[in-house]
């Protein structure tokens, strides 16, 4: 059984994803597994998938419609055989020793966190810094029995379903263990960073934060947060 499982969620990701594969392939330690959950791609991107399974059985994939990235997400923890459950981007790439240091400080905590380094189009890096349940989904493993536990993702959310399982982690007072360390590259770009999205995020953070006990002013919460998210993207803008 392998001790990590890495779910990556693809659809048309053919332009980007073998970055992603090649930063797998290239970890320090081995014991790996790595499922790709397509959504009916209609680019390359499961025969460029086929070529890394055909070369490697850690890696494995399946390709059918689903019903967006978090709906994905639920099957590839579902299929995991993994005691340890990590989300990678299409896009986004593994530093070589980021688990194996994070491993490494694993005591009897079923969540542990690193730090992501959030890729510039021009190629510059920023370092994100986990603190508690915050920071990019990349920078952490889950164990794969607290993710049964609380369900998984809530695809009622398109964007912040990751958000939102976190802080009912959160909530539940369970264990978190902070490690600073690079663990991966966080290509920014995306919904994440998109001002279209921006209403649907701010949307979606407010009923979070609405739910969430420990806020006492949801709204403004809110506000605040989306101004921060503007003010991100704004500046990833001036950068391309």
């Amino acid at each position: 059984m392998p001790k990590i499982s890495i779910i990556i969620a693809t659809f048309n990701a053919a332009k980007t994803l073998q970055t992603a594969l090649d930063s797998i392939s290239s970890l320090q330690m081995q014991d790996w597994e790595c499922i790709i959950v397509d959504g009916a791609s209609k680019d390359e991107t499961i025969e460029i998938v086929r070529r890394y399974a055909n070369a490697d059985s850690r890696f494995r994939y399946v390709s059918e419609p689903d019903k967006g990235i978090y709906d994905a997400f639920n099957k590839g923890w579902k299929m995991a055989r993994g005691e340890w459950i990590h989300y990678l981007g299409a896009d986004d790439r593994l530093t070589p020793d980021g688990f194996s240091e994070l491993l490494k400080n694993v005591t009897d905590v079923p969540v542990v966190s690193g730090n992501v380094c959030l890729a510039h189009d021009d190629g510059t890096l920023k370092l994100n810094v986990s603190k508690g349940f915050g920071g990019c989904h990349q920078g952490k493993l889950v164990k794969r029995d607290l993710l049964m536990k609380f369900g998984g993702f809530n695809t009622a959310y398109r964007i912040l379903a990751d958000k939102d399982l976190f802080m009912r982690m959160k909530n539940g007072n369970v264990p978190i263990k902070n490690v600073d360390v690079c663990v991966a590259h966080f290509a920014l770009g995306g919904v994440s960073q998109n001002f279209d999205m921006l209403w649907e995020r701010t949307k979606e953070n407010f009923r979070i934060y609405r739910e969430d006990k420990n806020t006492r002013w949801p709204l403004l919460k809110t506000a605040y947060i989306s101004v921060r998210s503007l003010l991100v993207i704004w500046k990833h803008k001036i950068h391309r």
